[in-house]
């Protein structure tokens, strides 16, 4: 198995894993109007836009996975 970090080509991989995610492990907890309405293709346009922010593509870089938990978070609060 090879380990790497993500990059901007895995947007789609990882908005599928994303939004099943938490489609699964919130029902019950997040109304369901909620999580019924995660679009796969809203969250890869998010994680490009995450991955275009960092220098090289990578999303340790630009600060991608915090910006993602509060922008998640903000989401689900309004």
């Amino acid at each position: 198995m090879i380990i790497r970090p993500a990059l901007v080509e895995d947007s789609r991989g990882i908005a599928l894993v994303h939004v099943s995610s938490w489609q699964h492990a919130y029902r019950g907890i997040v109304p369901r109007s909620y999580l019924d309405q995660l679009s796969v293709a809203n969250r890869e346009k998010q994680w490009v836009e995450v991955f275009e922010r960092g220098s090289s593509g990578d999303a340790r870089r630009g600060g991608g996975r915090s910006h993602c938990r509060v922008h998640l978070l903000r989401q689900f609060a309004s």
